[in-house]
C-alpha cells in the first residue's frame, strides 16, 4: 500500500535543513509499505478516509523540532506519519466485539498498555491515557500514538491497523469530515474541562 513516511537519519536531515524540509531528499517518502496486518485477535483494519494534519506532523516535516529533542525518546523511525483518523473497518478480528466490518470509526490514536498487550499502569488505571507509563515498552517499538511507531502505521496510508479499544463507532448523522475534528476538539475541550473559565471572562468586548 502507498504511505507517506518519516525517515529519520542525519544525511536526510543534513539535505532537510539545507534544501528545505520537504524536498527532494528531505525526511518524508511517498512510497510503498507492506499492507496493514491484524495484530491480534482483538485488531481490526480501518480504511482512512480521512487524516488530519496535526501541528507535531508539521514541525516533523519541517524538521522544526529542537536537534536534540528528548521527545525522540518515545519514537521510532522510520514511521508512517498521521494520528487524526477516521474511516471503515474493513477487517475485524474473531474476538472483536466492540466494532464490526463496515462500521465508521474514529480511532484513538496513543499506544497505551492496553494496546501494546501490558497490564494497566497507574495513569491508565486513572483514566489518564496520554500518560501512559510504558510509551517505549510491550510487543511495539517506543511510539507515543499511531504516526511515531515503526511498528504501528499512521493515517497517513490507505489501511491502518488498529487496536479494538481505539475505535469509536461514528454516529450516522455526523460524517467524517466532521468526525476528522474529534481529536483536537477533544483536547480543547480536555483543556476547558481542566480550567474552565469563570463567568464573564468570554465576554466579548
Amino acid at each position: 500500500m502507498k504511505a507517506l513516511t518519516f525517515h529519520f537519519s542525519y544525511p536526510r536531515f543534513a539535505a532537510g535543513k539545507m534544501f528545505g524540509g520537504l524536498s527532494r531528499g528531505g525526511p518524508l517518502v511517498y512510497e510503498n509499505v507492506p499492507d496493514a496486518r491484524l495484530l491480534g485477535d482483538d485488531w481490526v483494519i480501518v480504511e482512512t478516509r480521512y487524516c488530519g494534519i496535526c501541528g507535531s506532523d508539521v514541525k516533523q516535516a519541517y524538521l522544526e523540532g529542537a536537534f536534540d529533542n528528548p521527545m525522540t525518546a518515545v519514537i521510532s523511525f522510520p514511521h508512517v506519519l498521521g494520528h487524526e483518523v477516521v474511516g471503515t473497518v474493513v477487517e475485524a478480528g474473531k474476538d472483536v466485539r466492540h466494532v464490526k466490518k463496515g462500521d465508521r470509526v474514529a480511532c484513538y490514536p496513543w499506544i497505551t498498555c492496553a494496546v501494546r498487550g501490558l497490564q494497566p499502569c497507574a495513569t491508565c488505571a486513572a483514566g489518564d491515557l496520554a500518560l501512559c507509563q510504558n510509551f517505549t515498552g510491550g510487543r511495539f517499538s517506543a511510539g507515543i500514538h499511531h504516526g511515531t511507531c515503526r511498528d504501528l502505521s499512521g493515517g497517513f496510508a490507505t489501511y491502518m491497523p488498529a487496536h479494538e479499544s481505539a475505535c469509536f463507532p461514528i454516529p450516522n448523522d455526523v460524517t467524517f469530515e466532521e468526525a476528522a475534528l474529534a481529536d483536537p476538539f477533544s483536547v480543547c475541550l480536555h483543556a476547558v474541562h481542566k480550567a474552565a473559565p469563570r463567568r464573564g471572562e468570554m465576554d466579548l468586548p
